[in-house]
């Protein structure tokens, strides 16, 4: 494989934050896709947000990847939830350009339990 020529494309899961509203609203999947634990320090009073932890952890991997050489293109959009149809075809799209390529999507799940598997 040449990395030169391989594309990573990442999807990061569900939405983000629209930095206008206020918690836990400003999550534009809210009311799902989250939970808000009691004794937590998440994203602001104990809410856990799927979709900006997924952002989060796709920010560190999109890092990784560049520091290797490798060409990442992000498919997902920092505040909107885009069905995965849009992603994926934004990504079949781009995929042609390279000799070979990786859909990567990052999914975190939310839990009542702290014991969740």
């Amino acid at each position: 494989m040449n990395i030169k020529t391989f594309c990573v494309f990442l999807d990061a899961g569900h939405g983000g934050l629209n930095p206008k509203l206020k918690v836990p609203n400003n999550y534009t999947t809210y009311p799902s896709k989250c939970w808000q634990h009691k004794n937590s320090l998440f994203y602001g009073y104990g809410w856990f947000f799927e979709g900006v932890f997924n952002r989060a952890v796709t920010v560190l991997i999109e890092k990784y990847l560049k520091d290797w050489g490798f060409t990442v293109i992000n498919v997902y959009d920092p505040v909107l939830d885009l069905a995965l149809g849009q992603r994926v075809k934004k990504a079949n799209f781009a995929s042609s350009s390279f000799s070979g390529s990786l859909y990567l999507s990052i999914h975190g799940n939310a839990a009542a339990s702290l014991d969740a598997r």
